[in-house]
């Protein structure tokens, strides 16, 4: 990427603006939304699959996950497993739950409260939201999770690269550099500091393909997001 002082973008930047938001969005409606018929049909789609393998050459969970879509379009797999995972992994306390919130890991809560939701850390909470309204955002009204879930940051994160790409096509230098400073202050206070160690988690206590499939990519993703941030 060129200096803000050169006032111009490598032709690939808009490019690669675009893949990260649509690997967030997939990631976020991945962990945000329950797996009703609907839902998967988009998820796992032919389409979907096939910008998966490009995302992720050679990548085992990508393959994985690219036969278990194929053998749920044939109708070989049920969606009632997928729910019951999804329950269990992100809304139901018991050994699978995972804590999808930041306030669980950056936070006090999660060591004193094994079982069960974390008492929510509030100085986090008005960071992440914050955060978000700094960009104009907010989760949905009819969204029932506390803000700071790992689908939420993941959205967000879609939105601020969405949000460059038009940036970057009006050749908004001001904008572009704001948005792009705004996704590294994001992923460095936030989403990159708890994101990969609640995947671990997804990925381990999953008792489907789908959901260790999708949080070995997710991890994948987070950790190559905190290569190209290290500075």
């Amino acid at each position: 990427m060129k200096t803000s002082a050169q006032q111009s973008w490598e032709p690939g930047e808009s490019d690669l603006q675009r893949a990260r938001q649509h690997l967030y969005g997939f990631l976020a409606a991945a962990l945000l939304n329950r797996p009703d018929p609907q839902m998967l049909e988009g998820l796992l789609s032919e389409p979907a699959m096939a910008a998966l393998q490009t995302a992720f050459p050679g990548h085992p969970a990508a393959a994985r996950l690219v036969r278990l879509a194929a053998a749920y379009r044939q109708g070989d797999q049920a969606a009632e497993e997928f729910l019951l995972d999804y329950e269990a992994l992100f809304r139901v306390p018991g050994d699978a739950y995972t804590h999808p919130y930041e306030s669980a890991y950056l936070g006090a809560g999660e060591r004193d409260q094994p079982i069960g939701r974390p008492s929510l850390n509030a100085g986090r909470l008005r960071m992440v939201v914050a955060a978000y309204q700094s960009q104009g955002l907010s989760p949905s009204e009819d969204f029932d999770e506390p803000p700071d879930h790992i689908g939420v940051q993941l959205d967000f994160m879609s939105c601020l690269c969405g949000m460059a790409v038009e940036a970057l096509d009006a050749e908004d230098t001001h904008r572009v550099l704001e948005l792009l400073a705004a996704q590294e202050s994001f992923l460095r206070q936030h989403l990159l500091a708890w994101g990969g160690d609640c995947l671990t988690k997804v990925e381990r206590s999953a008792a489907t393909e789908l959901y260790s499939c999708l949080a070995g990519l997710g991890k994948s993703f987070l950790a190559q997001e905190l290569e190209d941030h290290r500075h």
